[in-house]
């Protein structure tokens, strides 16, 4: 005798969606459209400034700074910092610049989604199981799915989101 699957979890980062263009591009990017800079003077962010600068805070403030200020304030860090390690200068890292990258991260334009992810949901919740998303990432998740349309929107296929 088969049982129904009641419950599907999946995670949400590199399986449902993935960043995209790559966050060292983005950061580039930014200072140019943010800041002003003419693309051919402005600095080349690289992936190994963000990863080192990734791995600094994380050790300083684990678990996004969950209890030593919040994501806000981890990924502030980490932006500035990754702009120093590129070579530039504290006082050329705007607030303006920091919120602009942080906000942009929290919605569907910084996303990639699979191209079977939608389609993947929506079946399983035909079968009337529940769809959760199970993620060790920031709170930033559950507003980008909301941004893609898959939670927290009238017919919604995820159900939840930790």
């Amino acid at each position: 005798m088969s049982r129904a699957i009641r419950l599907v979890t999946f995670d949400a980062f590199n399986c449902l969606f993935r960043i995209d263009p790559p966050v060292n591009v983005v950061y580039t990017r930014f200072l140019s459209d943010v800041c002003g800079w003419p693309m051919h003077e402005t600095p080349t962010v690289t992936l190994e400034h963000f990863l080192r600068a990734y791995k600094v805070v994380n050790s300083q403030l684990p678990l996004f700074a969950k209890d030593a200020g919040g994501y806000r304030l981890w990924w502030e860090q980490v932006i500035t910092n990754t702009f120093r390690h590129a070579g530039i200068q504290r006082q050329d890292i705007s607030p303006r610049l920091v919120n602009a990258l942080v906000s942009h991260f929290e919605t569907a334009d910084a996303v990639n989604l699979d191209p079977a992810a939608r389609l993947m949901l929506q079946s399983i919740k035909s079968r009337k199981a529940i769809v959760g998303v199970i993620s060790n990432s920031d709170p930033r998740t559950r507003s980008i799915l909301k941004s893609l349309g898959l939670f927290d929107v009238p017919n919604a296929p995820i159900d939840f989101v930790m």
